[in-house]
C-alpha cells in the first residue's frame, strides 16, 4: 500500500509539473535543456515569479489541513508556499536580496508566531520555502556539463531541480 501511495504522489507531482501555468527559468535559460551553471535561481528571479502569479490573480494565503481531511484547517498568510527538493536549499538558505543582505528567514525566527507547513524550513521575499524530499528532478536534462563538477549532472548534462508553488483552490477535497 505504501508504494502504491508513493506511485500515485509521483505520478500527481509529475502532472502537476508538467502542467504549470507559469514557468520561470533561473538566469538566461529559456527552456529545461538550456538550464547550465550561469542559471541560477536568484533574488530578482523570484521577484519576477512573484509579479506574474499576482498578474494571474494567483492567492497569497493557502489553507492548510492540519487535522483529518474535514477539520482544522487554516489559512497560511504571509507568501506563497514554495516546494522544492532538498538539493536546493543550499541555494535558498544563501540566497541574498536586492539590497545585497540576507533574504533567507529560517523558520524558527517566525514559527512560534503562527502554524508551519511540514517541512517548512524558512522564507525568502514572498514566499514560504518547504523542502520535500521526493520531489521531482530533470535528470540529466539540462545543457552539457563540460568540465564543471561542482554542480549536480547526469550523463554529461546538468540535472535540473524545479520548484512548485500551487494557489489556493488548484484541490479540492471530497468527503
Amino acid at each position: 500500500i505504501n508504494g502504491a501511495s508513493e506511485i500515485t504522489e509521483d505520478l500527481l507531482q509529475i502532472d502537476l509539473l508538467d502542467n504549470a501555468g507559469v514557468i520561470r527559468y533561473g538566469g538566461t535559460a529559456d527552456s529545461i535543456a538550456s538550464v547550465s551553471a550561469t542559471d541560477k535561481i536568484e533574488f530578482a528571479d523570484l521577484l519576477k515569479l512573484h509579479i506574474d502569479l499576482n498578474q494571474n490573480r494567483t492567492p497569497t494565503s493557502t489553507k492548510m489541513l492540519t487535522g483529518t481531511r474535514m477539520i482544522d484547517t487554516k489559512t497560511i498568510g504571509g507568501g506563497r508556499i514554495m516546494y522544492i527538493g532538498s538539493e536546493m536549499q543550499p541555494v535558498f538558505e544563501k540566497m541574498k536580496d536586492s539590497f545585497d543582505e540576507r533574504a533567507f528567514i529560517p523558520v524558527h525566527q517566525y514559527a512560534a508566531n503562527g502554524t508551519t507547513v511540514n517541512g517548512e524550513i524558512g522564507s525568502v521575499g514572498y514566499f514560504r520555502i518547504v523542502v520535500v524530499p521526493e520531489m521531482m528532478n530533470y535528470t540529466g536534462a539540462g545543457a552539457a556539463i563540460g568540465d564543471d563538477t561542482a554542480h549536480y549532472s547526469t550523463g554529461g548534462k546538468f540535472d535540473v531541480f524545479p520548484m512548485l508553488v500551487i494557489g489556493e483552490g488548484a484541490f479540492t477535497t471530497i468527503g
